[in-house]
């Protein structure tokens, strides 16, 4: 469940404020190395969900968010980065954190 949330706020839905995004790589890092299988297991099996945070992110995208948020297990700057990207995705701000 908690990792569905996470999900839920990276994705923007259920009126979650685009700040709250700044939390969850803590989050993330923290179930990553705590619980490393679990929490991959658990990632891979939302991916199957269609239209899960959103549907303005593809499957494949979300795949991609998976295996880079999996590998990251202490660089909090680049999960950030990796974090802010997908939520603007999810939230239909494709050009992302660094574009102008």
């Amino acid at each position: 469940m908690l990792v569905m949330k996470v999900f839920i706020v990276i994705g923007g839905q259920q009126g979650s404020p685009s700040f709250a995004v700044d939390y969850m790589p803590d989050i993330i890092i923290v179930l990553n190395q705590k619980y490393s299988d679990s929490f991959t297991r658990t990632l891979n099996s939302i991916i199957d969900y269609n239209g899960f945070p959103t549907d303005l992110v593809t499957r494949e995208q979300k795949c991609k968010f998976v295996q880079s948020i999996s590998t990251l297990r202490n660089n909090k700057r680049r999960l950030r980065e990796i974090v802010k990207e997908f939520s603007c995705r999810c939230r239909g701000l494709f050009g992302g954190v660094n574009s102008k």
